[in-house]
């Protein structure tokens, strides 16, 4: 019930927002609108306030806003009716849902950026690798700690948050990345794994995440030598570390035998001398060597100092996810990409059940997310969609005449069959995801 709720609320509020774009633009350019519609029909809600019947449909994977003479080739010279207007006139209209989608997600991500919202340590730090997972596709290739990532698949990479999203879309892919080593530049091909139910791609290296202790595991080795939170551990064994990871390695590599750990206390550096004991990994259920410490996580708090500032940086993050779809929607068409890291109506419903449970902020940054992707995916240039009708009225501009009434309607129902095996794709991704088809 609770993912139901959430779902409704999440999408609900896109859906209305963005038709109510398209009815704000209609009424300020005088367009009359016969019918404002949240969610499809069979109807649970429905009133006429003026021109306007107000309804609430009982599925409510969408909308729409009806307009009086929206149907080319009926009407009469009425100019409330929309075909009566200009074609700039109409693609106003058309632009304003979608536009309402990209105010909607700076708006959002304004608010969470001047409230203060958590962020991953090291994502603007240059791509210099401290550590590479053993076996993993970089170790493979042959990638090692000191190396710098100067461009994954001929794009330049700057830091770890431009690395990591060149990793995660390109699950299953021979990708040759770009590294300077030592003064020199070198190419290395890694085959990038596909990871998770929403084939995430994975490299097996990562932005830095320094070992500082949070919490000490009472009756462990760490307890017993004096480990204590904050401590942040500089050596095990002999051996420099940088990141959780590696100190995890190491200590595994040992065994149960006695190993030299150095940490940093303040300003001074202590040295402990700890025997591992085999214990459970809750993560993966392995019975491991562990010494009993627990990481603080890679996260910060991140505030913007003024509300124009908080607004720059929500904006300059909408182009970069608006960049980050647009560029999977293109791999995707051309085979370079996997359909699996895009969600239909359930994985949004899961998303927004499990975003809900984690608190408001994650509810918030799901609603910015989704609203961006919805209305970078409306201006597709597929007929059903604004993007599509768009397209037609700039084909028309271009060509000063309108198109004929039967091809109009083949485009209309080449676009519903499309988005119809479209869905019919997404949804079966979903429950794929889900373990139903095995």
């Amino acid at each position: 019930m609770l993912t139901l709720i959430a779902f409704v609320l999440v999408v609900g509020t896109l859906v209305v927002v963005h038709e109510f774009g398209h009815y704000l633009a209609a009424r300020f350019i005088g367009v009359r609108v016969e019918t404002f519609s949240i969610g499809f029909p069979p109807n649970v809600y429905r009133r006429r306030i003026g021109d306007t019947e107000w309804t609430i449909g009982l599925l409510p994977l969408g909308g729409y806003v009806k307009m009086a003479g929206d149907a080319p080739g009926y009407g009469s010279d009425d100019p409330a009716e929309l075909q009566n207007r200009t074609r700039g006139e109409r693609l106003a209209i058309l632009f304003a849902g979608p536009a309402m989608n990209f105010v909607l997600a700076v708006a959002i991500l304004a608010g969470l950026f001047y409230v203060g919202m958590e962020r991953r340590i090291g994502l603007s730090d240059p791509p210099v690798v401290s550590y590479v997972a053993e076996r993993s596709p970089a170790d493979v290739a042959g990638l090692r700690a000191g190396d710098r990532i100067v461009n994954i698949a001929g794009e330049p990479v700057s830091d770890w948050r431009t690395a990591m999203e060149a990793i995660i879309v390109r699950p299953d892919q021979q990708v040759v990345f770009g590294v300077e080593r030592d003064g020199a530049q070198r190419d290395f091909s890694v085959a990038i794994r596909s990871e998770g139910p929403d084939a995430v791609g994975v490299a097996g290296i990562y932005p830095p995440n320094p070992p500082i202790i949070g919490a000490v595991v009472p009756d462990t080795p760490a307890d017993e030598a004096g480990f204590a939170p904050g401590d942040r551990i500089l050596r095990v064994d002999g051996m420099p570390v940088g990141s959780t990871s590696e100190v995890a390695a190491l200590v595994r590599s040992a065994g149960v035998r006695e190993i030299a750990v150095a940490i940093e206390r303040g300003e001074s550096q202590i040295v402990f001398s700890v025997v591992p004991r085999l214990r459970e990994d809750p993560n993966t259920g392995e019975t491991v060597p562990q010494v009993g410490v627990q990481f603080q996580p890679p996260f910060r708090m991140v505030r913007a100092e003024s509300i124009p500032d908080a607004v720059r940086e929500a904006m300059a993050e909408t182009v970069r996810w608006g960049g980050l779809t647009v560029g999977q929607l293109g791999r995707v068409v051309s085979g370079q990409g996997s359909p699996r890291q895009f969600s239909g109506p359930i994985g949004i419903a899961q998303a927004s059940g499990e975003a809900l449970r984690r608190g408001p902020t994650d509810v918030l940054l799901l609603m910015a997310i989704l609203s961006l992707s919805l209305g970078v995916l409306n201006l597709l240039p597929i007929p059903v969609l604004d993007g599509g009708q768009i397209a037609v009225l700039l084909v028309e501009s271009a060509a000063r005449r309108d198109l004929s009434l039967g091809m109009r309607k083949a485009l209309m129902v080449a676009g519903a069959a499309f988005m119809l095996l479209v869905f019919v794709l997404v949804v079966y991704l979903d429950l794929s995801k889900t373990g139903l088809f095995g």
